[in-house]
């Protein structure tokens, strides 16, 4: 299932207008010899929405946010037991802010502000199972059972902000040109 809902439009006239968006998938898989129980059911949702703001004739705000939402196990096979499947979940959300000010007709000065926040994660599929129990692999059958062969928690994060100045000058040095000036700052890391 693949399922998009969006609207759009103005909220004051020439001055204040609004996209939304919102996504959701639905994907289910279940394999030849796999218990129907345990059937893969991979659940995605993205949300999106921005509000554009004309501040006056010459400045502009946008504000924006993404963000998707996410619930993905492992698919199960007939050889592996259910409490060896894990699910990867979490959500990424993705704020950020640009203003935009025409300074003349020649120059612009572009302001942004934007971050990616990760919260992921890795567990067992079956919710009352321990995160940490061996996994054991039968030589002779080849069946595995156990836990899950991994789990984790990952928190990425990344801000960025930046400055723009661009100015257009039609007779320097014999020609015209395009000048542009910024400067940009970005932090980010991962916890585990």
């Amino acid at each position: 299932h693949d399922g998009t809902f969006q609207l759009s439009g103005p909220i004051l006239k020439d001055k204040l207008w609004f996209f939304a968006s919102n996504q959701y998938q639905s994907d289910a898989k279940l394999p030849a010899g796999v218990d129907p129980r345990f059937f893969t059911d991979e659940k995605a949702q993205r949300v999106f929405g921005k509000l554009n703001w004309q501040i006056s004739p010459k400045h502009k705000l946008a504000l924006g946010y993404h963000n998707d939402y996410y619930d993905l196990p492992s698919t199960p096979n007939a050889s592996s037991a259910p409490s060896t499947v894990n699910v990867n979940h979490g959500q990424t959300p993705t704020p950020n802010l640009q203003s935009t000010g025409v300074l003349s007709s020649k120059t612009v000065l572009e302001a942004r502000v934007a971050g990616f926040f990760g919260d992921d994660h890795s567990d067992p599929i079956i919710k009352s199972e321990a995160r940490t129990q061996p996994q054991i692999f039968d030589r002779d059958t080849g069946q595995i059972t156990g836990g899950i062969y991994s789990w984790y928690d990952d928190k990425a994060y990344q801000a960025t902000a930046s400055v723009k100045l661009t100015h257009f000058s039609d007779n320097f040095l014999g020609s015209s040109h395009d000048f542009k000036f910024g400067v940009q700052y970005v932090n980010g890391g991962v916890r585990d």
